[in-house]
C-alpha cells in the first residue's frame, strides 16, 4: 500500500512528466535528437518506477505509453512530453503532460504566450475557443506517436495517445484514468482530458479525472462553459489547484495588481558582488512593488497586452487556492540575511538563477543588449505613469530579476512543498529525479541558452509592449 495519499501520488506523477526538462537531445537529424529526448525520459521514467523508494510512497507503477516528444523544427530540446503509467494493482492509468521546459523557446512563445483565440472547439462557435498557444500543444499531444508496452515487450511509436487509450479501456475495463499536468501543462492537462472524452470510443469503460496545478486559462468564457458543462455530463472529476503566490494562474483573466504580487517579500540573495558595479547586493532586502519599480510594472502591462487579445478569457472550474497568507504559506519566505548558502537552502538554485540573469544583463546581440531592451522598458512605463523621479539603476534591475526568481520559485517549489512537504525525503528524492538529466547535461551550453532565451524574452516584451498596433507572437 502506497504511503502518499491519492492526490499526492497524482501530483507526482505529473511532475514526473518533466524528465527532459533542460536536457539537450543528442543526433545528427531531428529524428535523431527526437528518440535521444525519447530514450533519456524513458529512461529515467523506468529507473524511478523501479525504484523502492518511489514503489512505498505511489505503488507499484510501469510506463503503458510512450513518452512521446514533440520538438520543433531544429530545437534539441522538448516542447512537449507526454507519457501513460499503469498501476494493475489498483487497474489505474495515469496521463502525464509536461509543463514548459525552461530552456525550449518555442513552447514560451508559441504555446505559454500566443493569446489569439484559435478556431471554435470542434467547429461550433457556443463552443468557445482555446488559445492558439493551447490549441497548438493539444495538436502537438494528439499526434505525436509514442512506444506501446505489452506483456514485456514494447512496439516502437505505435499509435498516438487516442488510440492507445481506446484500445487499453477495451481491454482493462472499470479502470481509472487520470489525467494530470503542471504550468503549461496544467492548461494542457484539461483540454486533453476533454479531447479523450470525446474522441475515445471506449471512454465510458473507465472512470475519469483531471488534475490541473498552476495552469493558465487555456480558453474564453464560452469554452469555459463548455468544459464545465462536458465534465458534469461525463462523470469527470476535475480540480485545479493552484497557489495564491503564483503568477502563472492569473494569466490571462486576473492580471491587475501583478506587478505588486511579491511587494515587500525577501528578495533573493546574489552571492558575489554584481559585475560592473562594486555592489555588492548581496544580504538583506525587499522586493518592491508596483510604486516603485517602473521595470516590473512594465511586464504587468505586457501580461495585459497579451491578455488583451481576448477580455473574456476565463479559468476553468473552481481553483481549490493554498498559500493564502505569507505567515503560513506552503514556501517559506526566503531569509536574505545569510551571505552564504548552503546547497540544502530551498532558495539555492534560484539564488543561481538571480546571477546568472545578472551576469546576462549586459550581454550584447547583434541588435541591442538585453540591458538596453530593460532600460527601454523602465523609461516606457515611467513616461505612461507620469512619474520622472525613478531612475533606472542596478538596483533596480536586480530587483526585476528577483521578482522572476521569486516567480519561479513559486510557480515550481511552492507546490512541491505544498504537495510533499517541504524538505521531506521523497520531496529531495523526486525533485532530483526530474532534474537530473538537464542537470547532468552541459552545464556551460545551459547557461548560454538562459541567456539567450532571456533576451528572447526580454526582446519580446519590449516589441509587444512598445509598438503602436498589435504585434503577433
Amino acid at each position: 500500500m502506497a504511503n502518499l495519499k491519492p492526490e499526492q501520488i497524482n501530483f507526482s506523477l505529473t511532475m514526473l512528466a518533466n524528465v527532459d526538462a533542460s536536457y539537450f537531445g543528442q543526433g545528427k537529424t531531428h529524428n535523431d535528437i527526437i528518440d535521444d529526448l525519447t530514450a533519456k525520459a524513458t529512461e529515467q521514467v523506468n529507473g524511478v518506477f523501479a525504484d523502492q523508494q518511489f514503489k512505498d510512497n505511489c505503488g507499484d507503477w510501469g510506463i503503458a505509453w510512450g513518452p512521446a516528444v514533440y520538438a520543433h523544427g531544429d530545437d534539441d530540446t522538448a516542447a512537449n512530453v507526454l507519457y501513460v503509467a499503469y498501476n494493475s494493482d489498483t487497474n489505474q492509468f495515469f496521463i502525464g503532460v509536461a509543463g514548459t521546459n525552461p530552456l525550449n523557446w518555442y513552447g514560451w512563445l508559441n504555446e505559454d504566450f500566443a493569446t489569439k483565440a484559435a478556431d471554435p472547439w470542434d467547429g461550433k462557435v457556443a463552443n468557445g475557443h482555446l488559445t492558439q498557444g493551447t490549441q497548438t500543444g493539444l495538436d502537438h499531444l494528439t499526434s505525436i506517436k509514442g512506444d506501446v508496452n505489452l506483456a514485456g515487450m514494447t512496439i516502437k511509436k505505435a499509435c498516438n495517445i487516442q488510440f492507445f487509450m481506446g484500445a487499453a479501456l477495451l481491454f482493462k475495463t472499470k479502470a481509472t484514468v487520470t489525467v494530470g499536468g503542471h504550468s503549461l501543462g496544467g492548461a494542457l492537462a484539461p483540454v486533453l482530458g476533454l479531447y479523450l472524452l470525446e474522441n475515445v470510443p471506449t471512454v465510458d469503460n473507465g472512470t475519469w479525472s483531471i488534475r490541473s496545478y498552476a495552469g493558465a486559462s487555456p480558453g474564453d468564457s464560452a469554452f469555459a462553459t463548455y468544459f464545465n458543462t462536458a465534465m458534469k455530463n461525463a462523470g469527470a472529476d476535475f480540480l485545479s489547484q493552484i497557489n495564491a503566490y503564483d503568477i502563472v494562474p492569473k494569466a490571462w483573466n486576473n492580471l491587475i495588481g501583478l506587478a505588486a504580487i511579491y511587494s515587500g517579500l525577501p528578495a533573493m540573495c546574489i552571492c558575489q558582488k554584481p559585475p560592473h558595479k562594486d555592489g555588492p547586493y548581496a544580504g538583506s532586502g525587499k522586493i518592491n512593488g508596483k510604486k516603485d519599480n517602473y521595470l516590473i510594472t512594465g511586464f504587468e502591462w505586457w501580461a495585459e497586452k497579451l491578455a488583451e487579445a481576448d477580455p473574456t478569457i476565463s479559468r476553468l472550474g473552481t481553483d481549490t487556492v493554498f498559500n493564502t497568507e505569507a505567515s503560513t504559506a506552503g514556501l517559506p519566505l526566503d531569509d536574505c540575511s545569510k551571505k552564504t548558502w548552503d546547497k540544502t537552502d530551498a532558495c539555492y538554485e534560484m539564488n543561481k538563477i538571480v546571477g546568472l540573469l545578472w551576469d546576462s544583463r549586459f550581454d550584447v546581440s547583434p541588435h541591442i543588449s538585453t540591458g538596453n531592451y530593460l532600460r527601454e522598458i523602465f523609461d516606457y512605463t515611467k513616461k505612461h505613469t507620469g512619474h520622472k523621479s525613478a531612475s533606472f539603476d542596478e538596483g533596480i534591475l536586480l530587483d526585476f530579476m528577483n521578482f522572476l526568481a521569486e516567480a519561479g520559485e513559486q510557480h515550481v517549489l511552492g507546490y512541491m512543498n505544498e504537495f510533499l512537504g517541504q524538505g521531506s525525503t521523497f520531496n529531495t528524492y523526486l525533485s532530483d529525479a526530474i532534474a537530473v538529466n538537464g542537470r547532468s547535461d552541459n552545464p556551460k551550453k545551459k547557461r548560454e541558452a538562459v541567456k539567450h532565451l532571456f533576451h528572447a524574452f526580454v526582446e519580446n516584451v519590449h516589441k509587444q509592449l512598445t509598438a503602436k498596433t498589435e504585434v503577433s507572437v
